[in-house]
């Protein structure tokens, strides 16, 4: 059955890691706990043009800076493979526990989530929900942010992974490949682009990064910015561009998606490193 409310505890508002965020990315998590695509498990599609249809003012490149911002704060898990999002504390604090019919649903939710580190992760807050029901006196658990303890940087991910990262293993792809082009040419066979489709697709995809990077910075010289991106991005963003159309093929004809992916991979990776 569709879900037609959302529980929305009131605590949110005295949570300090919750307080300390944007009201862009606040709005953003409340959208999701409120998606009507939300499982039981607290996962759903990522869906990032659907979501910034929701305002009028709203931009994708906005949802992806908030996405950010929720990931960092670990609020939220993505998996950028699988196009999955996990609002990570949903489980122990929408109450599901406590009614054996949806813990089976809730069970069964996690089942169903196809990205491995989001599915652990739900399966790590199951475990925690259950343990916390069974506590006297307990009724649910602390924020959805930071607040759960250190041991739970070991056991879940806080990252948006680059799609790169489940690329084919060297077995079936040259480890030192010399370019974006021997890099695509040794890669099983997805389809049959040629080399100069894939050379053309990553210059498209390139001049939107660097269109959404110049929009962001808001430089004096705009073009010029522009101009400057372009090339730095030529000479050292190519390979992972063309990994990413590897891995996702859909994306060659869909080039502004396959922009925001690599952009949002990119600025989470620089505050992992």
């Amino acid at each position: 059955m569709a879900r037609s409310y959302a529980r929305l505890l009131v605590s949110l508002w005295t949570d300090s890691d919750f307080r300390a965020l944007k009201a862009s990315p606040q709005r953003l998590y409340m959208a999701l706990l409120s998606n009507p695509k939300l499982s039981t498990a607290g996962c759903l599609p990522w869906q990032v043009n659907k979501w910034a249809n929701l305002a009028a003012d709203l931009t994708a490149q906005q949802v992806t800076d908030d996405l950010n911002a929720l990931a960092a704060g670990r609020f939220i898990l993505c998996d950028a493979i699988t196009e999955e999002v996990l609002i990570r504390s949903f489980i122990r604090h929408d109450g599901g526990v406590r009614n054996p019919n949806l813990l089976k649903s809730i069970e069964s939710a996690i089942v169903a989530i196809e990205s491995p580190r989001l599915r652990a992760a739900a399966t790590a807050e199951l475990a925690k929900a259950q343990r916390t029901d069974s506590e006297p006196g307990r009724t649910g658990g602390p924020g959805p942010g930071r607040t759960e303890g250190p041991e739970q940087a070991a056991t879940e991910p806080t990252y948006i992974p680059h799609p790169s990262s489940l690329i084919p293993e060297p077995s079936s792809i040259n480890p030192h490949p010399s370019s974006a082009d021997e890099l695509v040419n040794n890669s099983t066979p997805v389809d049959n682009s040629s080399i100069d489709d894939m050379d053309s697709m990553i210059s498209r995809i390139i001049t939107r990064c660097a269109a959404i990077r110049t929009d962001k910075k808001r430089p004096d010289n705009p073009t010029a910015y522009q101009a400057a991106i372009v090339a730095d991005m030529q000479a050292n963003e190519r390979a992972a561009i063309a990994e990413l159309l590897v891995a996702k093929p859909y994306m060659r004809t869909q080039h502004d998606k396959a922009a925001a992916w690599h952009e949002l991979a990119r600025t989470q990776n620089a505050r992992t490193a």
